[in-house]
């Protein structure tokens, strides 16, 4: 009756994608995607201190393209939330456990040509 490690029992995903003519020679482009994940434990005993608890994750990109060259500006982690997505022990005489976390709020400015 227990849950598989690290699998979430709901996975949800919706996104959209925009682009419209802002000039004659130059395209807008707008993308989004929203993730949910029900959570999770990091131990096939489902421990409750290897719970990994639920999450929504949001990501947009802004954009502009003109012939082979695009510029976007993006957002991961819109709203900056806080999950983690793996808890565990390690296996040393110390008593040491450790976390990873879903990565924070990052904003990322890309460049490109198109070959």
């Amino acid at each position: 009756g227990n849950s598989i490690p690290l699998t979430p029992e709901t996975k949800l995903s919706l996104s959209a994608e925009y682009s419209w003519p802002m000039t004659s020679k130059l395209n807008a482009t707008a993308y989004g995607r929203w993730t949910y994940r029900s959570n999770t434990y990091s131990d096939a005993a489902n421990s409750p201190v290897t719970e990994n608890d639920s999450n929504n994750h949001v990501y947009v990109r802004l954009g502009v393209v003109r012939g082979p060259w695009a510029a976007h500006l993006s957002v991961d982690n819109l709203f900056d939330e806080e999950a983690t997505v793996f808890q565990g022990f390690t296996i040393t005489p110390l008593p040491l456990d450790f976390a990873s976390y879903v990565r924070p709020r990052t904003v990322r400015l890309e460049l490109q040509r198109y070959f």
